[in-house]
């Protein structure tokens, strides 16, 4: 299937799941057509003619495949962070002013067709007013082995440490408030439930002005049981990532050079230290100066090795620090077994989620500029060698005359092993929008979703593939424009089975339905190059006579 399915594009319909932002007529239309799809299939077709008008003016507007854009509240929102949540996925992120100035904390739990099950928007419950926010949440999300949730951030000010701990299927929440032990700020930037406590790793700045890393260990009540440091004088300490090891905590940072130097400049090092549950460091492992770049996050192991990313960088003519991600692997002794670059080095070229799928394999989500236009990206990535496998890009919104600012930060594989990246982009208003993609396991687009071809069909109608007639009944006609040589079609089920590849000739091409191989319903097809690159795809549907 890998070889089927390279580099693809892709929109998921509007459904904007937002609980008192005023309905629109795309919204209406597609909640209306997500609901006829759950109840009978005699809706069918109305949904698929539906979805068609809504796909071309999407395609107009945004010039991008398929992805999914969520805006609460008419309020700006950030995905930082996807957890799986049994068959579902929990996103978390930052969410923007409302009409009253605060701003606050967004936590969803979405299935995986994107529809919002669950939302919440969180402020300080402590402060009638509501004037102490809650703004600040980076990759503070944790899942504990019993389905208790936990969501860790900083208060406006970047100075105290909170958490939501939410239980029951979600729905008893409690609400903690840690008052830092240093006089400045303080970021969270994970946390780990681990034997019936809470791990919360960041970084805090001290007297000297440096920052040092910082672990917290509560209870899953929300009693904290300590708060301790872990630096080098006169240097900026990171904690980024966390990680049972053994009856152990195997934590990820970095260490940069003293607080005179420029800090994206100054001597950077990868570190690895294991502590007990009482804090205490056990062993403490160092890479070489300069070694892998600066931000080592993502700490996840797959077997007997450690994986992570962290991003080098070059310094160019003005000063402008220009980094491209890497993805290392680390053998049980920190050795060093493979350790790749994915991307030239630009400012806006980055991994920042890391996850493994049930069938071991990595998946990495981040972004990726091409020529003006900042790209999703997820891909899947074998960790035995760290090649690609495939990948994923797509645009989302697209500002003329300006370009775009699209981001995947987080990454959740299911147990179907499709692939869900969060992150957020920007639209013509400049207001961020939660932003997912969803993926099969062989990198093709969900099936619950519209594809589109690659770039240059959707700038050339032309030159697309038409698919006719649709709905089919005894047959189904490709005719394919004449610049397309040595192709295939692969017609798939919706729950994502291949169940027919021919080869295809220029023109038209018949193929005549066996009903005992296709039944009624709906199909995906996708028309491949000999070498498997995707040519086109869409849906076609099968009526009985």
């Amino acid at each position: 299937m890998a070889s089927l399915c390279w580099t693809t594009k892709m929109k998921f319909y509007f459904n904007l799941s937002g609980r008192r932002e005023p309905p629109t007529l795309s919204k209406i239309l597609s909640n209306f057509i997500l609901t006829m799809f759950r109840l009978s299939p005699i809706w069918i077709l109305l949904a698929i003619l539906c979805t068609i008008g809504l796909e071309s003016q999407v395609i107009t507007a945004q010039n991008s495949g398929f992805v999914k854009t969520y805006f609460f509240e008419n309020r700006p929102t950030k995905f930082y962070v996807a957890r799986n949540y049994e068959d579902d996925v929990l996103v978390a992120g930052p969410v923007g002013l409302d009409t009253f100035g605060n701003t606050g904390v967004v936590l969803a739990r979405i299935d995986s067709t994107g529809f919002v099950k669950k939302l919440f928007l969180f402020y300080d419950p402590g402060n009638e007013y509501n004037l102490f926010l809650l703004d600040v949440l980076y990759k503070g999300l944790t899942v504990s082995s019993n389905g208790d949730v936990v969501l860790a951030g900083s208060t406006t000010g970047y100075h105290d440490l909170f958490q939501f701990i939410i239980k029951n299927g979600l729905e008893d929440i409690s609400y903690h408030l840690y008052e830092s032990l240093l006089p400045d700020d303080r970021y969270i930037n994970n946390n780990l439930a681990f034997d019936s406590a809470i791990y919360t790793v960041g970084h805090a700045q001290d007297y000297t002005g440096s920052y040092e890393a910082f672990i917290q260990k509560s209870s899953l009540n929300g009693i904290q049981i300590w708060e301790k440091q872990y630096g080098t004088a006169a240097h900026f300490d990171y904690a980024t990532s966390i990680l049972p090891y053994g009856n152990n905590l195997l934590v990820l940072g970095n260490i940069k050079g003293d607080n005179n130097a420029d800090p994206n400049t100054a001597s950077t090092v990868t570190t690895l230290f294991v502590i007990d549950t009482s804090g205490k460091i056990i062993s403490t492992w160092l890479s070489g100066i300069n070694e892998e770049g600066v931000s080592a996050e993502g700490l996840l192991s797959i077997g007997d090795k450690y994986y992570y990313i962290t991003h080098p960088f070059i310094v160019d003519e003005i000063g402008l620090a220009h980094f491209f991600p890497q993805i290392v692997c680390r053998d049980a002794d920190f050795n060093l077994v493979w350790r790749k670059d994915y991307g030239e080095p630009y400012f806006q070229n980055h991994f920042d989620g890391l996850a493994k799928g049930p069938d071991g394999y990595l998946y990495a989500a981040g972004y990726i500029p091409v020529e003006g236009i900042t790209w999703g990206r997820v891909c899947k990535i074998d960790p035995e060698d760290g090649e690609i496998i495939w990948e994923v890009r797509d645009t989302a919104f697209v500002v003329p005359g300006w370009g775009s600012r699209n981001r995947m930060e987080g990454i959740a594989v299911l147990s179907s092993g499709s692939i869900i990246a969060a992150g957020y982009t920007v639209d013509t208003n400049f207001r961020e929008h939660g932003l997912l993609y969803k993926v099969t396991s062989d990198g093709c687009l969900d099936t619950l979703c519209t594809t589109v071809a690659i770039e240059e069909l959707i700038n050339n109608p032309d030159e697309r593939v038409v698919v006719f007639p649709n709905p089919a009944t005894e047959f189904i006609n490709f005719n394919l424009p004449e610049a397309i040589k040595d192709c295939f079609v692969n017609l798939y089920t919706l729950d994502g089975q291949i169940i027919s590849r021919e080869k295809l000739s220029p023109g038209i091409s018949t193929f005549t339905l066996d009903k005992s191989r296709y039944m009624a319903g709906i199909y995906i097809w996708q028309v491949t190059s000999d070498k498997g690159q995707l040519i086109d795809s869409g849906k076609v549907v099968i009526i009985d006579k």
